[in-house]
């Protein structure tokens, strides 16, 4: 009798866990549009997407001064419908504060993405 695990009822669950224990965070990047023609400026813009997340800390042992600093705070996002994946330099609001996404490292334990562990820093 063969079964197959399937990662995307984890996937589920794991976007109900941090809807219901967990809060709003922002992804906000910005994004450069070119002119219309050669003689027109670029212009600034931001993409903005809302996904859902639960802040988490890093042990004492983690923080190293260069990779991980005083301060830093890790980022369970979840990945369900998230359509912007953030990247290092955006910046997330969460809890009205906004951080630099410092790293980001998708937990994915098979081709299906459950999470975003995101280290910020302000």
């Amino acid at each position: 009798m063969s079964s197959t695990f399937d990662y995307n009822k984890i996937q589920d669950t794991a976007l109900s866990l941090i809807e219901k224990f967990g809060a709003t965070a922002t992804i906000k990047r910005p994004a450069t549009t070119a002119g219309a023609g050669a003689w027109n400026v670029s212009s600034q813009v931001s993409v903005t997407e809302i996904g859902k997340a639960v802040r988490t800390e890093y042990g004492l042992y983690n923080i190293d001064g260069s990779a991980i600093k005083v301060g830093d705070i890790k980022l369970l996002l979840a990945a369900k419908d998230l359509a912007l994946i953030p990247t290092q330099g955006d910046i997330l609001t969460f809890a009205s504060i906004d951080y630099q996404v410092i790293n980001i490292d998708p937990l994915a334990p098979a081709d299906v993405i459950v999470v975003y562990k995101v280290q910020l820093r302000r």
